[in-house]
């Protein structure tokens, strides 16, 4: 078993990555959620590390992609090209979606 495995964290992802354009409000209010879960896990360290060394996006280990980025470690990609690959997915997604309901 690995460290993912045992990270409180398995299954909320929508806890820690926000959703494109999110509020800064909502932005605050997700991750204080995400940081209660964080703090009582017993892989904090490995997440930590790991999200360190592979530039993640998203919360990890009582961190944002921001946060990280501050302290020197950047993301492996930049928060542009996040972006709009996360729109070119969205917008596939709602396509197939349309096509999907005019077939049914």
């Amino acid at each position: 078993m690995n460290w993912q495995d045992r990270a409180y964290c398995k299954g909320f992802t929508h806890i820690f990555y926000g959703k494109l354009a999110e509020r800064p409000q909502t932005t605050a209010r997700r991750e204080a959620i995400a940081y209660s879960i964080c703090a009582k896990c017993p892989v904090f360290n490995e997440c930590r590390q790991h999200a360190r060394a592979h530039g993640e996006l998203g919360y990890w280990a009582g961190e944002n992609e921001y946060d990280r980025y501050l302290l020197g470690f950047k993301p492996r990609v930049s928060f542009g090209a996040f972006l709009r690959s996360a729109q070119i997915y969205l917008e596939r997604k709602q396509k197939l979606i349309k096509k999907e309901n005019k077939t049914s």
